[in-house]
């Protein structure tokens, strides 16, 4: 049984595998740090002829155990998402050797505690769509809120802010059953990250995140 390291040394940010590694986004955010049962799903950053692209590891996902899912933190999240939605096929699929209750991680370096940490995704799917659909489906008012994320700008309902005013005073007061969330797809996977558990730690206690999240390409 393996359960998760628990202490990171900030100097050592680069997890390997075979002869590649993987740089961890890293979030000064608390997490869980102690996942037992779990194999490591590992997703380089690679790069050939100046094109940019995710390659997964795809012979760790067994599926009797947890997955912690380990993704370089440069790779754009549009590289990401298919990542993502393979896991989540994978995880579905059945098999003889498939266990009913093991969950997806996405791990990070918790900076805050000098830990690995992990954030669940077990309830999220992720769609990826054009900027024209999400504004078809904003129309539609699924939640009271539509949070939309760029490398500079937070859109909340229409109103713009700087990312450097992205804290909690912005969520802290917002009156909803759930919000739903949208990341345009330029993003790096660490902006991806540390924007979406920023959700998690700012809002208010009893609203809901809706449970599929949208990535647009503009």
């Amino acid at each position: 049984m393996k359960t998760l390291l628990l202490a990171l040394s900030l100097s050592f940010l680069l997890f390997s595998c075979s002869d590649k590694s993987v740089l961890l986004p890293q979030i000064a955010i608390s997490g869980e740090t102690d996942i037992q049962n779990h194999t490591e799903v590992w997703v380089f950053y690679k790069e050939e002829e100046g094109k940019i692209s995710a390659d997964l590891n795809k012979n760790n996902t067994v599926t009797s155990t947890n997955w912690i899912i380990n993704i370089d933190k440069r790779l754009p999240l549009s590289e990401v998402i298919p990542v993502f939605q393979f896991i989540k096929a994978k995880r579905s699929k059945k098999s003889i050797h498939r266990v009913e209750g093991m969950k997806d991680y996405l791990s990070y370096s918790n900076t805050l505690d000098e830990k690995i940490a992990v954030f669940p995704i077990n309830d999220i799917q992720y769609l990826l769509l054009s900027k024209s659909e999400i504004d078809k489906i904003n129309k539609d008012k699924i939640c009271d809120y539509a949070i939309r994320f760029s490398s500079e700008i937070i859109n909340i309902n229409n109103q713009e802010f700087r990312k450097k005013s992205w804290n909690k005073h912005l969520l802290e007061n917002l009156e909803s059953e759930c919000v739903q969330l949208q990341f345009n797809s330029k993003l790096s996977y660490q902006e991806f990250l540390e924007y979406r558990l920023s959700v998690s730690k700012f809002l208010p206690k009893g609203v809901k995140i809706e449970t599929t999240e949208y990535i647009y390409k503009e």
